[in-house]
């Protein structure tokens, strides 16, 4: 007895030293800490052009693309409004300008200076350049006349150390000039090729104050594939000398500081050339910035300020502000994606319309043209760190992930909705995005591909079989332009038409619903045979407009995503076209295919579903009144738009090539004609089956043995056959 007195006395005493323990130790939770982005959307007027400017912390300095006097002048980061400062003493044409020096802050200018005739008359063929130091309140400190030109669109680069040195690269040569004004030293390039704007290349400063430049010595369409070579002045020899390289990333330039900053297509790098170390910063992706339009970075007190621009002239100019801090005021919500900057303008006006969310995206791609990142991506759904939201790559992949209950089902917060119901969707879009009975997406936008043609060749009708196709393809063997990318590979343009031929026609010969297949029969053979066939022309070539202007026939297989493509596709053909779609087995209407583009869904592990819904509401009405591309999924949407688009002489040109449905040309609007082509050609498409994709990929791959004469009609059709059984049989 009194063994078990001390058995629960010892008992209670543990469990409330755990339980004070417990409360001691996570009363208060660590409140998480991240970075919080916030933009401002510079204006364009802000700039003359992309080389007139200079950043520093206050601020972007921009002078006047002027031949007389130019102005200096200074937009202001803290209350966002530009002003004059001072005109330059100078007349000549502005062509850059740099800032730098740390005690005594220097405008650095450099113009082009025209020779002036006897009689005053300015000869524009012979010039030179005048590079002129000033003080922010405008005193001309010196000047250096620089007989090189810099070039009709100012190939040059300015750079200002904090010590008041100026670095000048110019068409041919780099110019070194001290604090004072001294030329130090006039270098040729280390490669031997001149400087060219189109190079990325950027002057920075390391912590010690020595300067380097940083230059292209492989390109790369993205930043992974480059390398970057260091070179730093030598002031003793007045030279430039290799300090190494930087492999995978991009240089990007600094907003008058010191640091040598790089970045690829995720995140932001500082280098250490004393080192060779390469410190991650921060991420792009995840705080909305789009890494091919960083233009400049600077560290501020407790962050960082990005530049990014779309183009080298300041159009979509954005200012992004990074501020570390505790995210305790915000609900932190996660877009799981493989293309990541499809969100990122929205994202971004959602979390300037709702303070209370904080919204990022997480970069799950890589370089696997097989994979893209779908692998990893679909692993994080099952994670306790899952994202949110996730970015729906193909139907393949949205019927898989909601079959197996990684997506949440909608339709219970359609129910609730206030702005969203059921009814609300284009009636094929709904169904595309139904998985037995549950919505898992709120789709924004679609677009339908389809064969489009000319009235001459088909008619006006809107569908046709495979029988048909085939006597049309044996009437203009080589009208189908999308298999005329290699001319001399007979096979690959057969297979060609039958793929076009299979896109919609292939439900007649396979039952994905109930994992049958028939291809040994005579239709099937007869398809095959047919079109092995054709007389088609290996000598056909060019591009589709040359051989529209030569009288060809083409059948051209294309992308509907906007209610003006039709007129663009009817000036290219220079008559009236349909959009006849893709064969069908049977006679059917239409025979496009739908395709939603890129949704998003809500995880169902993600702990913020009602804030994740938040967000998926209002996106999808916004996206709906506002679409960038293709259609949007909302009918009333649509509706409001094809209506607003068919009104009499609202001067949109768009439709100006167009045909009319009494053969005219030259409408400012929509007409009657092409609205109802293009409903037509919505309301009898359907959404690919990912199972008859699966067989269609059997069938090309066999096909070409067939078409190539490497096996006969009979084993390509065994061997087509025994595949598609074994994917059922595997896949059931």
């Amino acid at each position: 007895m009194r063994s078990q007195k001390k058995y629960w006395k010892t008992y209670w005493g543990v469990l409330l030293l755990c339980i004070s323990l417990l409360t001691a130790c996570g009363g208060e939770e660590e409140p998480e800490y991240g970075y919080l982005p916030s933009f401002v959307s510079v204006p364009d007027k802000v700039f003359q052009t992309m080389p007139r400017y200079a950043i520093a912390e206050e601020g972007i300095y921009t002078i006047a693309d002027t031949t007389r006097n130019a102005a200096v002048s200074l937009y202001s980061f803290e209350t966002e409004d530009k002003q004059k400062i001072f005109n330059s003493e100078v007349q000549g044409q502005a062509v850059g300008l740099g800032i730098g020096g740390e005690e005594n802050r220097r405008l650095i200018a450099l113009f082009m200076v025209y020779e002036k005739a006897e009689n005053g008359d300015v000869i524009y063929s012979e010039r030179s350049s005048l590079l002129q130091c000033y003080t922010i309140e405008g005193q001309l400190c010196w000047e250096y006349g620089i007989e090189e030109e810099s070039g009709p669109e100012g190939a040059y680069n300015l750079f200002v150390a904090p010590d008041g040195m100026v670095f000048v690269e110019m068409s041919n040569y780099l110019y070194v000039f001290s604090s004072e004004g001294q030329l130090l030293g006039q270098l040729e390039y280390p490669d031997g090729e001149g400087y060219s704007p189109g190079k990325n290349e950027v002057f920075a400063c390391d912590d010690a104050g020595e300067t380097y430049l940083v230059r292209a010595s492989k390109a790369g369409a993205d930043a992974e594939d480059s390398q970057y070579k260091l070179y730093s002045w030598d002031m003793e020899n007045g030279t430039l000398k290799e300090q190494g390289a930087v492999d995978g990333k991009c240089p990007v330039q600094t907003m008058g500081e010191r640091g040598l900053y790089f970045r690829d297509s995720d995140k932001m790098y500082q280098y250490d050339p004393s080192s060779g170390e390469m410190t991650p910063l921060f991420s792009l992706t995840e705080n909305m910035i789009s890494a091919y339009k960083v233009r400049n970075l600077m560290r501020t007190e407790n962050g960082w300020k990005v530049l990014c621009m779309d183009h080298y002239r300041g159009s979509g100019t954005q200012l992004a502000t990074l501020e570390w801090g505790a995210l305790e005021q915000t609900e932190s919500l996660y877009i799981g994606a493989i293309n990541t900057g499809a969100y990122n303008e929205e994202v971004i006006l959602f979390n300037q319309q709702h303070p209370e969310y904080l919204v990022r995206v997480r970069d799950y791609s890589n370089d696997d043209p097989k994979d893209l990142g779908l692998t990893q991506l679909q692993l994080s759904l099952v994670n306790k760190d899952a994202p949110d939201l996730v970015q729906i790559w193909s139907r393949e992949i949205y019927l898989n992930y909601g079959r197996k209950g990684w997506l949440e089902d909608l339709t219970p917060y359609v129910e609730i909705s206030e702005n969203i119901n059921m009814e609300d969707f284009i009636p094929h879009v709904r169904e595309a995005m139904t998985v037995e009975g549950e919505l898992y997406c709120l789709p924004s936008t679609f677009n339908i591909n389809t064969l489009v043609a000319p009235v001459s060749a088909v008619g006006d009708k809107s569908n046709w079989t495979i029988e048909e196709f085939l006597e049309f393809m044996e009437e203009y063997p080589n009208a189908l332009s999308s298999s005329n990318a290699r001319q001399e590979d007979m096979s690959a343009r057969k297979v060609g038409v039958l793929i076009t031929a299979l896109q919609r026609g292939l439900e007649g010969f396979v039952d994905s619903e109930h994992g049958k297949v028939d291809l040994d029969n005579e239709r099937f053979r007869s398809l095959l045979t047919r079109i092995n066939s054709l007389q088609i022309d290996g000598s056909v070539g060019g591009n589709d407009e040359s051989r529209i202007e030569e009288g060809e026939v083409l059948l051209s297989e294309e992308t509907i995503s906007s209610l003006d493509a039709i007129c663009q596709w009817e000036r290219r053909y220079g008559e009236s076209v349909t959009l006849i779609g893709y064969p069908t087995s049977e006679r059917e209407s239409g025979g496009g295919r739908l395709e939603v583009f890129q949704p998003l869904g809500i995880v169902s592990r993600s702990r913020h579903k009602d804030a994740a819904w938040c967000y998926l509401e209002e996106t999808f009405l916004r996206s709906s009144a506002e679409v960038g591309y293709g259609f949007p999924a909302r009918q009333e949407s649509l509706e409001q738009l094809i209506a607003q688009e068919q009104k009499p002489g609202n001067d949109n040109g768009n439709y100006s090539d167009g045909f009319d449905e009494n053969g005219n040309t030259g409408n400012s609007y929509l007409s009657k004609r092409h609205t109802d082509i293009i409903w037509n050609a919505i309301n009898t498409s359907v959404a690919e089956d990912p199972v008859l994709h699966k067989i269609m990929l059997i069938i090309r791959e066999e096909a070409t043995f067939y078409f190539s004469g490497v096996k006969s009609l009979d084993e390509v059709i065994e061997v087509m056959e025994s595949r598609a059984e074994m994917y059922f049989n595997e896949n059931r």
